[in-house]
């Protein structure tokens, strides 16, 4: 699919779809449900890249939460690319539960 098909399918103009594929802006909200709807996918499959089957325990579960907490977590989980999905999926809820933007939201983290 084209950037201007899935412009077109979501009522959206190509140089949104652009902004947010360049990096340049990130989708709101409403975006994404209208983003996800378009390509018919969920918005967890849209942001996190897997969908929500109910069947397969959450990544924490598995690990557990000392791992997380001692920062021994699998090298594959700990992916630069599946960092930035969950930085950015977090700062999509600390937004919504505020109510504020999520370009609001900072996250930091101490190496």
């Amino acid at each position: 699919m084209t950037r201007s098909e899935l412009a077109e399918r979501a009522g959206l103009s190509r140089p949104t779809i652009w902004a947010w594929e360049s990096g340049k802006t990130q989708p709101r909200n409403s975006n994404l449900q209208t983003l996800a709807s378009a390509l018919g996918i969920s918005e967890l499959e849209l942001v996190a890249g897997r969908e929500n089957t109910g069947s397969s325990p959450d990544e924490f579960d598995v690990i557990g939460p000392s791992a997380w907490e001692s920062g021994e977590i699998p090298a594959g989980l700990a992916h630069p690319h599946r960092l930035r999905i969950m930085i950015y999926a977090a700062k999509l809820g600390i937004a919504a539960l505020a109510g504020i933007k999520a370009q609001n939201v900072k996250i930091s983290i101490e190496l």
